[in-house]
């Protein structure tokens, strides 16, 4: 009985404090490029998290411009985190985010609006995905740590300060 107790304590501690990570994992759809007459692809995850993509990327930083998602699936695919906010997002909260990408020096981030967000913030890494309510540093530095250059080519993405400018 007493094990049972202890249990039922550490279950109900664990979902306070939020033991389940949040992060979703999403078949591989695969590498290949598209050209510009290509059919747009279809994704298994919005924002996507895999699969066929331009063969150009972006400059990894902040910026005020949404990245197109077969630019963005290119993108993780060298590794980067894409940090994508809702356009309900307080200025606050956007600095919060800037500060972030600056104080992890960014490599292989990108930071974005996007219109279509269901979440307030939603990060993707090659393959996973992670959902916030709310801007969560520690949650948001702790995907980060995890995921940024583990995608399936590993090819240099520094932080860029003139991705500020393009927004």
């Amino acid at each position: 009985m007493r094990r049972f107790a202890f249990l039922w304590v550490l279950a109900i501690l664990a979902a306070a404090c939020g033991s389940g990570d949040g992060i979703t994992e999403f078949n591989d759809l695969g590498r290949e490029h598209v050209g510009p007459g290509d059919a747009q692809p279809t994704y298994n995850s919005d924002p996507p998290t895999s699969g066929p993509h331009a063969p150009n990327w972006s400059r990894c930083g902040v910026t005020g411009r949404e990245v197109p998602d077969v630019v963005q699936v290119h993108n993780l695919e060298h590794g980067t985190v894409i940090v994508q906010y809702s356009p309900d997002l307080s200025q606050g909260d956007l600095e919060t985010l800037t500060a972030l990408a600056r104080g992890l020096g960014a490599g292989h981030m990108i930071v974005a609006p996007r219109a279509d967000l269901d979440d307030l913030v939603v990060a993707t890494a090659w393959t996973r995905m992670q959902r916030f309510s709310e801007v969560d540093i520690v949650g948001l530095r702790d995907f980060w740590l995890a995921y940024a250059q583990q995608g399936p080519e590993t090819v240099p993405c520094p932080y860029d300060e003139t991705a500020l400018l393009d927004g």
